[in-house]
């Protein structure tokens, strides 16, 4: 899917959730400097899948239907090379690749945290709901991001899909944007 898909699609899926009476947000979003998106494309490379890990579940629903939603929306979401995410999959992605979720994380979790340890997550309070996530390699936060919206019934909501959507999608950006686009040197490291 190419870059104007996507931004597209994230159009729609802001619209979606605008129409609904809620504007999905996205936070806080952080990009470490070592970040690079061809290495998706390697640590995926042969048919591996990158794992999601969901802590928490603020829904109450079953946890396969919270799971099977999330990776429904992340799938087709993210920018740069065509990415398979799954739930335990089968044939990881290499370099203990992994994007962790957490649901109504208790305090800040940015920093790291979610690459070091699955956090503890709180019930949902009422219909709004916020979501921290990283994209991990190994203990170091490749990416992450928070997001926040209202009016969340449960994980079919075109809300929550648009929450992940978006967050997918700031979790793996087109390029880096400390790195000089022509000679991919780090600009500020």
């Amino acid at each position: 899917m190419s870059f104007r898909s996507h931004a597209l699609l994230a159009l729609a899926a802001s619209g979606l959730a605008a129409c609904a009476g809620n504007q999905t947000l996205i936070s806080s979003n952080e990009i470490s400097q070592t970040y690079d998106e061809q290495q998706i494309g390697f640590a995926t490379q042969d048919g591996r899948a990158i794992p999601v890990i969901v802590a928490g579940n603020p829904f109450g629903d079953s946890r396969s239907k919270l799971d099977a939603a999330m990776v429904d929306a992340m799938n087709g979401s993210n920018f740069g090379p065509r990415v398979t995410f799954a739930v335990d999959p089968a044939k990881p992605a290499t370099q203990n690749s992994r994007v962790v979720f957490a649901f109504n994380p208790e305090g800040q979790l940015l920093s790291g945290s979610l690459c070091l340890a699955v956090p503890q997550s709180r019930p949902a309070t009422g219909r709004d709901l916020r979501i921290a996530a990283a994209y991990c390699q190994g203990s170091q936060p490749m990416t992450e991001a928070t997001g926040s919206i209202g009016d969340v019934s449960g994980p079919e909501s075109p809300n929550f899909r648009a929450l992940t959507v978006q967050l997918t999608q700031a979790l793996f950006p087109p390029n880096n944007p400390h790195r000089d686009e022509q000679n991919g040197n780090c600009t500020g490291c």
